[in-house]
């Protein structure tokens, strides 16, 4: 049951955010989704956590706004986790207030999952030029955006990479020397994971869930740089699951739930290097490299048809 200092935290934000104002006396009870209910004056709020209190309120405002004396409404989530992935690395960062605004809106539709995609820009000690020059969050910021997530019960969690998507760092002295390709680190290699030891163990510091994404999308050309003029041809597929391996050993360490992009499975299994290729063939030892606990994660930016989707799913369960 949310404490009654909790809800009114919570609608003393809801309502200013909407414009709307209530002097009423709103009544709490415990409620498996979200129910409300407004009959002669007297308004009733059932929420099972905060996100569905915010969420309840705003519905409250919604149809009270729109002059109805008498309404009840009843709304069962279908997933117990739900939300969006706000993308930080393209240009400059959202400023730490706006993130914290974002939260507010985000609880009033009542999710409760926000993903933070950070390649490169936040604070990490050791490392003058991660993310240089990018408007990277400080430490502090990271915190203070997940204890804002943890007011109106949204799970901040860190994304981030672990092998491509590194070019921005790559391209300075500090980060060329941890270079496979232009956008890949070097896999294999023992400074390697102590870079990316450092960059999980501080995320893992400034953020409350044991949830993370390590990325690992679209590593181009794994194994065709200096890897390959260092240690020789390898195929990619056995570089991309033991290094896998190497960072899961890391996150383990800091008691971590690890989380990948699936698509470089199906890419190195593709004779065109196509995600969506549906004559990919995934080698049968591919799935007994993958570390248990590691939960793959299926992006689609392009498709509108039921049947892609239905395939890439039955994909990604076998």
């Amino acid at each position: 049951m949310i404490s009654n200092d909790t809800f009114s935290k919570i609608k003393n934000t809801v309502f200013p955010l909407l414009g709307f104002t209530y002097d009423g006396y709103i009544e709490t009870i415990e409620h498996e989704g979200i129910f409300v209910s407004f009959e002669n004056g007297k308004a009733v709020i059932g929420a099972a956590d905060k996100t569905s209190a915010a969420r309840g309120l705003m519905l409250m405002a919604k149809n009270i706004f729109e002059g109805k004396k008498s309404f009840t409404i009843m709304e069962k989530p279908c997933f117990s986790s739900c939300g969006i992935m706000l993308d930080m690395s393209r240009a400059g960062v959202m400023k730490v207030e706006k993130v914290k605004e974002y939260i507010e809106y985000m609880a009033l539709m009542g999710l409760n999952s926000l993903m933070l995609y950070m390649e490169d820009v936040f604070e990490v000690d050791g490392l003058e030029y991660f993310g240089y020059m990018r408007g990277r969050y400080s430490k502090n910021d990271l915190k203070e955006i997940d204890q804002y997530g943890l007011t109106y019960g949204v799970e901040v969690i860190p994304c981030i990479q672990t092998l491509g998507h590194f070019e921005q760092y790559i391209k300075w002295t500090e980060g060329a020397k941890l270079s496979d390709t232009n956008t890949v680190v070097m896999p294999e290699k023992e400074e390697t994971y102590a870079f990316l030891d450092n960059i999980i163990r501080t995320v893992s510091e400034c953020f409350t869930t044991r949830k993370i994404h390590i990325g690992m999308d679209e590593a181009w050309g794994l194994g065709t740089g200096n890897y390959l003029k260092q240690k020789g041809y390898k195929n990619g597929t056995e570089i991309f699951c033991a290094h896998i391996k190497a960072v899961k050993q890391i996150t383990d360490k800091y008691h971590l739930k690890p989380m990948i992009w699936s698509d470089m499975y199906f890419r190195l299994g593709s004779k065109t290097g196509d995600y969506y290729d549906k004559e990919t063939q995934i080698p049968a030892y591919v799935k007994e490299l993958l570390p248990e606990n590691v939960r793959l994660t299926y992006w689609d930016y392009y498709h509108h048809d039921e049947e892609t989707y239905r395939f890439m799913i039955e994909k990604h369960k076998e």
